[in-house]
C-alpha cells in the first residue's frame, strides 16, 4: 500500500459509495454543461434544457442568487473563464471545484480514504460555507445596482 493511499480520513463502504455518487453528480453537471450554449444575456441558458425562465427574475425583476449559474458552467467547460466568472462568480467557483473534486472523489473512493482530509465534517462545512458566502455576496453585488435604479 502506498503512502499516498494511507493519508486521509478513512471511508466506510457507504462513504466510498457517497464519493462515487458525488463524483458522478459533479462530473455529470460539467458534462451536461457541454450540451448547452451560453446565453448571450448572461442568464437563461437553463431554458435550453426545457426548464422555465427564472420566476424570481420574472416576478421581482432582479436576478436570483443562482441566475447565470448554468451560463457560467457552459462558459467554463468551453474554457471561457472570464465570461463564466462574469455570468455568476459563485457558479464559476463551483464549476472549478467540481472539475477538481470529481477526480479527487473517484481516487478517494478507489483508495478508501478522503485523500488529504483529516476531518471530513470540517472539510464539508468549509466548502459549503465558502460557496454559500460567495453566492450571497456575488448576488448582493449583482442586485444592488438594480435595487438602486428602482428606488431612484
Amino acid at each position: 500500500m502506498s503512502l499516498f493511499a494511507l493519508s486521509g480520513h478513512p471511508l466506510t463502504p457507504w462513504g466510498r459509495l457517497a464519493c462515487l455518487c458525488l463524483a458522478s453528480l459533479l462530473g455529470g453537471l460539467l458534462f451536461l454543461a457541454t450540451s448547452v450554449h451560453p446565453d448571450p444575456r448572461g442568464y437563461g441558458t437553463h431554458e435550453q434544457l426545457g426548464l422555465t425562465p427564472c420566476a424570481f427574475r420574472v416576478v421581482l425583476k432582479i436576478p436570483c442568487p443562482t441566475c447565470g449559474g448554468t451560463t457560467s458552467f457552459a462558459h467554463f467547460v468551453r474554457g471561457q473563464w472570464r465570461d463564466a466568472f462574469h455570468a455568476n462568480s459563485a457558479a464559476f467557483v463551483f464549476a472549478l471545484l467540481s472539475s477538481m473534486m470529481t477526480p479527487w472523489l473517484l481516487l478517494s473512493a478507489a483508495t478508501g480514504r478522503l485523500l488529504g482530509v483529516v476531518r471530513a465534517d470540517w472539510a464539508f462545512i468549509t466548502v459549503v460555507a465558502v460557496l454559500a458566502s460567495l453566492a450571497f455576496s456575488s448576488w448582493l453585488v449583482r442586485i444592488l445596482p438594480a435595487l438602486h435604479s428602482v428606488t431612484s
